[in-house]
């Protein structure tokens, strides 16, 4: 899968004639390939680059899908309109997003934090020196870009691509943002999370990374960073319905083995075959399993069927999950196999993810049959403390990686202690 990658504009002067003898445009290479390097898309007016100075629309388009600014502060960037209007639409842009739009001014070899102030610099008035600044060695050539360059992007690329789960750890750090500065640190230091001390709005995205990272135990009962941090902060936060989205979210990503996700994804792209056998003494553990594995925020639409009385039990489960079906996509309307199908399609492309069917019993040869041929693009996921006993067509892919018993009982009994609105929170 494609991770995204933050954009992040680079603002210069194209107005530096060859003659000058400058070598502005190969510091323009260089940062845009070293950006490329760091995690980003970088993203500069190739067109204004080869036709002139001329200050487009474009520009500012460009600049509206982006993340973040660095302006290169060169000779010519000094007196130039453009690269002045491009600066006051990212500090525009820095108050809309409440200081998480990156500017970083860089001062290329030859110009001096001084010269900004200087009478004949149009950037005088704009008062750069509030903002950090990055400064490119005078002896060093494009090829060796200042450390200070990606130390000042790391926050934004961790935030918005370089993360094994971009979505789910913003979803958890937008949670305990209001946590202060001082839990926070303590928070980082009981999951062994390094903080970083020049961007210290960015502690509650290092915090969540440490919270979603998995932390599998030997067995029941044995430490664990995650617990202790969670009895440490959860009860700061005022919101209950808070303490409970984040628990839901990082106790399967803490204990829920990250290849067990890998195969349940995988067979969510599969176009048939769509089963997965998991060894487990609870229905719940199939639940987050399936959360793990959709690795965003809202969670695969998941469905465990309940058998009804006076039907044959296999006509039972397949009505159970038809009306189930009709319900969710078609809106109680009447719904032929072909819109259900267009349904099912739609639904996936819009949610990322398949309809899953959850059911607690192990994998009966004439249900799976019928389950398969009814609903072929639906994802079914058995788990049973036998499920090892399916039908000898379900291979190695369709297995996921189980937790022993004492795991499993260890990632339950976790998510029930903290889960609950009337938990104890305190040391664990």
């Amino acid at each position: 899968m494609t991770r995204p990658r933050p954009r992040v504009f680079i603002a210069h002067s194209s107005n530096c004639p060859p003659q000058d003898g400058c070598r502005c445009r190969a510091f323009l290479a260089a940062t845009a390939g070293h950006l490329h390097d760091l995690g980003c898309d970088p993203v500069y007016d190739k067109a204004r680059l080869a036709g002139g100075c001329e200050w487009s629309p474009t520009v500012l388009r460009l600049m509206g899908s982006c993340h973040g600014m660095v302006v290169l502060l060169s000779r010519h960037a000094l007196v130039s309109p453009h690269v002045k209007r491009e600066i006051r639409i990212a500090e525009f842009m820095r108050q809309q997003n409440m200081g998480s739009f990156v500017l970083l001014p860089l001062l290329l070899p030859g110009v001096r934090r001084a010269d900004l102030d200087a009478s004949e610099s149009k950037l005088r008035k704009l008062n750069l020196s509030k903002y950090d600044m990055a400064y490119w060695p005078a002896g060093a050539g494009p090829e060796e870009p200042p450390e200070k360059l990606g130390q000042s992007l790391l926050p934004l690329v961790e935030r918005y691509g370089a993360l094994p789960h971009p979505e789910v750890t913003e979803y958890v750090a937008c949670r305990i943002a209001a946590l202060s500065d001082v839990v926070l640190e303590r928070t980082a230091q009981i999951l062994g999370v390094t903080t970083l001390a020049y961007a210290p709005d960015h502690t509650n995205y290092r915090v969540s990374r440490g919270l979603l990272t998995e932390r599998p135990l030997a067995e029941f009962g044995d430490p664990c960073r995650m617990r202790e941090a969670l009895g440490y902060f959860l009860g700061q936060l005022a919101d209950r319905s808070r303490r409970q989205e984040i628990v839901d979210v990082v106790v399967p990503y803490s204990r829920v083995p990250g290849g067990a996700a890998d195969q349940l994804q995988a067979l969510a792209e599969a176009t048939e075959g769509r089963v997965a056998l998991l060894e487990s003494r609870s229905g719940r553990t199939a639940e987050m399993y399936l959360r793990r594995a959709s690795e965003n925020p809202d969670p695969w639409l998941v469905h465990k069927p309940v058998p009804r009385k006076g039907m044959p039990w296999v006509d039972s489960i397949v009505s159970d999950i038809r009306d189930f079906l009709h319900r969710e996509l078609c809106f109680g309307e009447p719904c032929g196999p072909a819109e259900l199908q267009k349904a099912l399609i739609r639904h996936e492309r819009e949610s990322g993810g398949p309809v899953t069917i959850a059911l607690h019993e192990p994998p009966e040869a004439r249900l799976l049959q019928r389950l398969l041929e009814e609903f072929p693009r639906l994802l079914f996921l058995f788990s049973s403390a036998r499920v090892g006993d399916g039908p000898p067509a379900l291979g190695s892919r369709n297995r996921l990686i189980s937790l022993t018993p004492g795991q499993e009982r260890d990632m339950l009994a976790t998510h029930r202690r903290f889960h609950d609105a009337r938990a104890p929170y305190g040391p664990v």
